[in-house]
């Protein structure tokens, strides 16, 4: 019941949310009392419509607080936020989507407006691809399904096999650029962070204007070396050996 609470559609009256869930009535009623009594919603002013609580709000910040993760990764992302003067970002992955955990906006004019917690689709982002970077064929097919890939840009995969063959070449790299694959006119180079496994277990990456990202990024490779460097100082705090690699 709480995931039907978006931005989109912020107020609910009972019946609707009982439709939503598939769920009788009475079902709704009483698990959006014990929300209510829990403090996680509340009647809106003419007592028709249920709204979240910043009860709800506290929660989610509460768990990004016991992230690990965030913590360890923040200074490491403001030290290449300061460097580069881009936007800085760490992801997770959840489901087809990534979820942002933080967000380092650069001191610039156009510092990267996303939020925490805010989710995108993988396929299409730069943060998706690290990843996904290692990902099967099968792992990859149980994730998307035989669904078309949404298109946000000429530049997304839309195909399996066309987000498969951008995979392919981004191992080969050992990192991600993209040029507007999510975003007209924004541009990106991103990294996995590894666990002492080795194992992919989130993402970090600089954000800008397209324009901006291709000098830098011809710029003898000085941000893809940033932005590697950066996501292997991460990952060493969690054990893991810089240069060591997962095999494609």
């Amino acid at each position: 019941m709480l995931q039907a609470f978006r931005r989109e559609k912020p107020a609910w009256r009972l019946s609707d949310l009982a439709r939503k869930m598939r769920i009788s009535r009475s079902s709704a009623f009483r698990t959006a009392y014990t929300l209510e009594v829990a403090g996680f919603i509340e009647k809106d002013p003419g007592g028709n419509r249920y709204r979240l609580t910043s009860k709800a709000l506290k929660l989610g910040f509460e768990y990004l607080a016991s992230l690990e993760i965030v913590e360890t990764a923040r200074p490491v992302l403001e030290k290449l936020r300061d460097e580069t003067n881009l936007s800085a970002h760490l992801a997770i992955l959840d489901g087809r989507d990534i979820v942002h955990l933080a967000r380092i906006p650069s001191h610039g004019p156009l510092a990267s407006t996303v939020t925490v917690g805010a989710r995108r689709p993988s396929h299409a982002t730069p943060l998706g691809r690290a990843l996904l970077l290692e990902k099967s064929k099968a792992e990859l097919a149980a994730i998307f399904g035989k669904s078309k890939l949404e298109a946000f840009t000429e530049q997304t995969p839309t195909t399996l096999t066309a987000l498969e063959a951008l995979l392919k070449a981004d191992r080969a790299r050992g990192y991600i650029v993209s040029h507007g694959s999510f975003l007209l006119g924004g541009g990106s180079v991103a990294a996995p962070v590894r666990d002492s496994s080795g194992k992919i277990i989130a993402a970090i990456n600089v954000s800008g204007p397209t324009d901006e990202i291709f000098e830098k990024v011809e710029a003898a490779g000085r941000l893809n070396d940033l932005v590697v460097g950066a996501a292997d100082e991460i990952s060493a705090r969690f054990g893991f050996a810089a240069g060591r690699r997962m095999s494609a």
